[in-house]
């Protein structure tokens, strides 16, 4: 071999992974979807922080101004200004009138004008509750649906039922 210079080696192919297409693009898609998951996975948690920083300075601003409120509590209360009895389920606007009118009759002095600190919707609702009416020949029964104070407006929610006919008494005119 003379006149031939230094053998060159061919390179050798290594070790031979058993890799067949499908599981190298299995393995392709598997390492896409993990980086897929981590991109959404951070946006997620970076949702999660912008909403526990906002929560977090609202919370701040209410404890604050709870603080306020009672380093300088308000002088007197404001009155009640509005009563507002509100039917449910009665379809004749006769009936809704008439009782409309009485209820009033019976609340406007336990609730306009009484402080809004001094007044208890639930005690209020006790003064017409299980209350019956005489209307039109029958009788109806006042249930209350929910009573509540808004600002300066007390509202009494009610539903009224009919118990039946009035009897006058023979004794009587």
């Amino acid at each position: 071999m003379m006149g031939q210079g230094p053998r060159r080696r061919e390179p050798s192919p290594g070790p031979a992974l058993p890799l067949g297409p499908g599981l190298a693009i299995g393995l392709f898609g598997l390492l896409m979807g993990l980086v897929i998951g981590m991109f959404i996975w951070g946006h997620q948690i970076e949702q999660l922080n912008l909403s526990h920083r906002r929560l977090s300075e609202e919370l701040a601003a209410l404890r604050e101004d709870n603080e306020r409120l009672r380093a300088e509590p308000r002088g007197a209360s404001r009155p009640v200004r509005e009563l507002s009895i509100r039917f449910l389920d009665v379809r004749d606007e006769r009936l809704r009138l008439e009782l409309n009118r009485q209820l009033r009759a019976l609340l406007a002095d336990a609730v306009v004008g009484v402080p809004v600190t001094d007044l208890d919707p639930l005690l209020v609702s006790r003064i017409v509750e299980e209350r019956l009416f005489a209307l039109e020949d029958t009788l109806w029964r006042v249930e209350v649906a929910g009573a509540y104070l808004i600002w300066e407006t007390f509202i009494l929610y009610v539903r009224v039922h009919p118990q039946g006919e009035v009897h006058n008494h023979p004794h009587t005119p």
